[in-house]
């Protein structure tokens, strides 16, 4: 057998958010796997592990949050194992590291790929380049620097209530009447 894992995830998180990483074990033969284990050390300085989740076998988070111990059970020739950490990210900003590793009781031709890393990036306010993207990111019709929410680096939408969008008031006080300048 020839085991890989990998990994994967948002390029950052906001401070205090919650985000999602994804690690793959894969088989890539010629043979089955037996008794798969993977290990995931968490970065607990910018991350803590809110929920575990694995397409087989089973994970535990040690009690000090620094470690997923996962036993994948048997994954045959060509098969994968999908394991989905939930977390949520620390109130300060910081980077971490994620180590990978996974084995097997069956000999492995290339050991090269049964271990990898995640990089963990924590940063305050929007992701980078989210009111510089030309995307409308907050669905208000308006993008980038012209969307009033854009103002603190965020876009976030201008009103919550639809009805303020047409009652000919500047209900947000960003200069706009329902949409449109003064």
């Amino acid at each position: 057998a020839d085991l890989a894992i990998a990994g994967s995830g948002p390029a950052s998180l906001e401070t205090g958010t919650a985000g999602t990483y994804t690690i793959t074990v894969t088989n890539n033969g010629p043979s089955d796997a037996t008794a798969v284990g993977a290990v995931i050390g968490v970065p607990t300085d910018v991350v803590t592990v809110n929920t575990v989740q694995s397409t087989a076998g089973s994970c535990s988070v040690s009690g000090d949050g620094l470690t997923i111990s996962c036993d994948l059970g048997d994954v045959t020739n060509g098969a994968s194992v999908t394991i989905t950490v939930n977390v949520l990210a620390s109130n300060t900003e910081g980077t971490g590291t994620a180590t990978l590793s996974v084995s097997s009781s069956v000999a492995d031709g290339d050991t090269s790929n049964n271990s990898g890393s995640v990089d963990i990036v924590v940063a305050s306010g929007a992701q980078p380049g989210e009111c510089e993207d030309g995307i409308d990111n907050d669905g208000d019709g308006f993008i980038d620097d012209n969307d009033p929410g854009c103002d603190d680096g965020t876009e976030a939408p201008d009103n919550s209530d639809p009805a303020e969008c047409a009652d000919g008031v500047d209900n947000d006080g960003d200069g706009l009447v329902d949409g449109t300048p003064y």
